[in-house]
């Protein structure tokens, strides 16, 4: 994640997984596991940046953010 704080501090669950390079499917799990916390409005899940960040540097056993590479290899999908 970039150093620079965004002006945007409340992320979607879709925003937050392309930051995190993970799938939209994953951050819900983490969310539920409560590894991530997360807040409603309404129908929408918004996560505050500094639990993104704090996230992202979490060091959970067998679980990793991974990197643009990885996610591509895995998902089946070559780089252009």
């Amino acid at each position: 994640m970039n150093e620079t704080i965004p002006k945007v501090l409340l992320f979607t669950v879709k925003e937050a997984s392309q930051m995190l390079n993970l799938h939209e499917n994953t951050v819900y799990a983490a969310i539920h596991q409560g590894r991530l916390r997360a807040s409603r409005k309404g129908k929408k899940i918004l996560i505050h940046y500094s639990d993104l960040e704090r996230f992202a540097r979490m060091d959970i056993p067998g679980f990793r953010v991974a990197d643009e590479t990885e996610m591509c290899v895995s998902e089946g999908r070559r780089e252009r």
